[in-house]
């Protein structure tokens, strides 16, 4: 399985932010400043250049749609990086704050523009939460894939905590009402970001998850979700869009080989978030074990 590469970045905010919710900002702020040291051609967009499988900006921020998809929802380009931004919560200047990227394999070869484009990004960039700053060095850490993690005592659950909005759809409509949710869902969205991973990665990991007797014995409970409603302004398109989505605990239940099996790919996920806007940070979810 291919490792992945956490990088991590200290940051002091001039003023306070204008929302709950930093995923959208820093991630425009870093992907600005990639484009900067990365475009040769200063074209509007990557759409046709020639260079894009080689240049940073056009294989890690926009890549191409992949010439073979594993499944229809695969057809437009997957980013190669994951945002990492603080929980949804509010914030005071005072409060220091860390801002990460996961680098996914394809973004890897490109680690140190990458890591120079976070310094600049972060160099008291005015348009970001009203001005920020770094606030110590870049902290590169190399991820071990998550088979290799030490074996964990199995409890009677697993729990999903998420700390940015989960986003789920049924039936083309996001999800506000937890009550909603079935096990279908979260195997869905399980299977669907584990392909991204395949098809980014050339290995099959989502193959794992397609056992219909593992599904039949899971189930959730969701009642400690809860809806927030967040947007981000798009200066490119000249409009806003909604980033809302379920936050809290979501708990899963089944006999304990099923969530040994389980247990793996969850982990891994939980480097790669779950759910719609993962490149913004959305999705992200902490793994624990209760009971």
């Amino acid at each position: 399985m291919s490792p992945m590469l956490h990088l991590r970045v200290p940051v002091r905010l001039v003023q306070p932010p204008r929302g709950r919710f930093l995923g959208n900002e820093l991630r425009g702020a870093f992907g600005q400043a990639l484009r900067r040291l990365s475009c040769l051609t200063a074209a509007p967009s990557c759409e046709g250049c020639p260079v894009r499988r080689r240049c940073a900006y056009g294989v890690v921020f926009d890549p191409e749609a992949p010439p073979a998809p594993l499944h229809p929802s695969l057809r437009d380009g997957i980013p190669a990086y994951v945002v990492e931004p603080p929980p949804y919560a509010p914030r005071s200047v005072q409060e220091p704050i860390v801002f990460a990227l996961t680098l996914l394999p394809p973004a890897i070869p490109h680690a140190d523009i990458i890591e120079r484009a976070l310094r600049r990004a972060w160099g008291n960039h005015p348009r970001l939460c009203s001005g920020c700053q770094a606030n110590g060095p870049i902290e590169r850490t190399l991820l071990p894939p998550a088979r290799e993690l030490p074996e964990e005592t199995i409890g009677e659950r697993l729990v999903l905590e998420f700390d940015t909005p989960l986003r789920v759809e049924q039936h083309g409509s996001v999800v506000a009402d937890a009550k909603r949710l079935r096990p279908a869902d979260l195997a869905r969205l399980l299977v669907r970001r584990l392909q991204q991973w395949d098809q980014l990665s050339g290995e099959r990991l989502s193959t794992l998850t397609a056992d219909p007797t593992l599904w039949q014995a899971i189930t959730i409970d969701a009642r400690g979700l809860f809806p927030v409603d967040l947007h981000r302004y798009s200066r490119s398109q000249g409009r806003s869009h909604p980033l809302g989505g379920l936050l809290g605990p979501l708990e899963v239940h089944g006999p304990r080989e099923s969530l040994r099996t389980l247990l793996p790919l969850l982990r891994h996920a939980e480097r790669l978030h779950l759910g719609k806007r993962t490149a913004f940070g959305l999705g992200r979810f902490r793994l624990r074990w209760s009971g």
